[in-house]
């Protein structure tokens, strides 16, 4: 299925290559001054696509007068859509789906360089290459699948943080240089108006009285079960928070497919002493995307599984408490 996906951008590739086309320039050849327009690919996970705010904040300082549109999977285009550093948010749908589309997007747009911030799915890149663009660069691969469509690529070191192995790619590009700017903080922008308005309403309609509170945050789901803390130890930790600090309520959060798991939790929760109850507030599902910034910053602390929402806590600058296992087999937690 993937390789019918896939199959008219490799069609039109394979014409081009037969047509002996060599729009794609080797790195020797860059020059920092001509860039007027670069698109920066980053279609995976959520945390994934928040490793690479640091590279597109660097990059912002090393080529102030470029312009800077995004490719990001299109169920997180709302959260990005802020980002101070980007003209416009792109959308991807995944498995190469529209691939051809967005060639003609890209050729549109003229972009003069493209850095992809992923290491999975070449289809955006196979996208810029049909789209003319001259200089195309991603991270570090364990593949080859991409290779002869970039300029360049970084060396993969499994070892390196997501965010090293990001701006590795602007190493690459500048040199020397650009070690004076490069900066590994996420920034998630988020006014302080807007996390206010966000948090009295949740309030209000809890009926929570106005004054001083803690909000403890639970992210009590992941992406995979082995990610995932096991549902009593939520509730013993809901239960043993409450007991203890009369101030403190708990606010569950996750996506749509949590939503029965978190109403079993706040059950659970609130079955030792029906008071809890009114101190457990269910966000899990019932939140818009764009709103989770607002609501991770108004938090005194978040609670959570290895998962996407912890890197957004991380970039609204909220104390997080994280919970890892092994990712691979041999790794040591």
């Amino acid at each position: 299925m993937k390789f019918l996906r896939s199959l008219p951008i490799d069609t039109c590739l394979l014409a081009r290559k037969l047509k002996g086309d060599k729009t794609l320039k080797p790195l020797e050849e860059f020059r920092p001054e001509a860039i007027e327009n670069i698109l920066i690919i980053s279609c995976t996970a959520m945390g994934d696509t928040l490793f690479a705010i640091p590279a597109i904040r660097s990059l912002a300082r090393l080529l102030p007068y470029a312009k800077m549109d995004m490719l990001v999977r299109d169920r997180f285009v709302p959260l990005f859509r802020n980002l101070p550093q980007i003209r416009e948010i792109l959308e991807y749908r995944g498995r190469c789906r529209g691939t051809l589309t967005l060639a003609s997007i890209f050729r549109k747009k003229k972009f003069d360089l493209c850095i992809s911030l992923h290491d999975s799915d070449p289809c955006p890149v196979k996208a810029a290459f049909l789209a003319g663009v001259p200089f195309i660069l991603r991270i570090g691969q364990r593949d080859e699948a991409t290779a002869p469509y970039l300029s360049a690529r970084t060396e993969y070191y499994p070892e390196k943080h997501a965010i090293e192995q990001r701006l590795d790619v602007l190493r690459l590009l500048f040199g020397s240089e650009a070690e004076s700017v490069l900066t590994t903080e996420m920034r998630l922008p988020v006014k302080t108006q807007e996390t206010e308005k966000f948090w009295h309403n949740i309030m209000s309609d809890q009926g929570i009285k106005p004054g001083r509170v803690q909000k403890i945050g639970f992210q009590f789901s992941a992406s995979g079960v082995y990610k995932t803390w096991p549902l009593e130890n939520w509730t013993m930790l809901g239960e043993k928070l409450l007991a203890r600090m009369e101030q403190v309520i708990i606010v569950l959060f996750g996506g749509p497919a949590d939503r029965a798991e978190a109403e079993k939790l706040c059950k659970s929760i609130s079955e030792q002493q029906p008071i809890f109850k009114n101190r457990t507030i269910n966000l899990a599902g019932y939140m818009a995307l764009s709103k989770l910034p607002a609501a991770l910053n108004g938090l005194d602390v978040f609670i959570t599984n290895d998962t996407g929402p912890l890197h957004a806590a991380i970039a609204v600058k909220t104390p997080t408490v994280s919970l890892f296992v092994p990712t691979r087999t041999g790794c040591i937690a």
